[in-house]
């Protein structure tokens, strides 16, 4: 990602395409359902999950780093850990640290996907924290689907629309 790019992104507020995380989760159960809200959000452009960036009172945000977080992971780390969470079709996704003003960045870039809905075939449990197995996570706005919820009927159904191209005409 190019530094213009990341300073387009770092202009906007927290969104159905856009979350930031002052650190990496220390929880995997937590990460996965980050993914999952963000992969089955609506708007048809890439996703993103910013590490390293405190957002202020949803107008602004601030710039901290990844350098010192003791829960930052790499691709592989990341990779490893969607791998082995039984999703029912993997979102395609990368993963790029970068430095920017001094200090280092994570961003995953989550690719859009008429695949949706994104759900798990196996519970993913990290301590207390559980996502459910068949169960469809998204995002609205700024805030996800909560963990022990899930999206309302309508999101659901215009999620399968997509899937089987069901909005396309003949």
């Amino acid at each position: 990602m190019q530094s213009f790019e990341f300073d387009h992104l770092l202009n906007n507020t927290e969104s159905e395409i856009l979350d930031y995380k002052e650190c990496f989760h220390d929880n995997n159960a937590k990460f996965i359902h980050d993914i999952l809200c963000l992969a089955n959000s609506t708007p048809t452009t890439n996703k993103y999950l910013i590490f390293g960036v405190r957002e202020l009172n949803g107008i602004s945000s601030q710039i901290i780093g990844i350098n010192n977080d003791i829960h930052r992971k790499n691709l592989q780390q990341i990779s490893n850990m969607i791998q082995s969470s039984f999703f029912n079709n993997v979102p395609d996704y990368d993963y790029i640290e970068f430095q920017y003003n001094g200090v280092l960045i994570g961003i995953l870039e989550i690719k859009h996907s008429e695949k949706k809905p994104f759900f798990l075939l196996k519970d993913k449990v990290d301590e207390k924290t559980r996502v459910r197995a068949g169960v469809a996570y998204s995002r609205l706005g700024d805030t996800n689907t909560p963990i022990d919820s899930c999206v309302d009927d309508s999101s659901l159904a215009n999620m399968w629309i997509v899937r089987f191209r069901l909005d396309n005409a003949p």
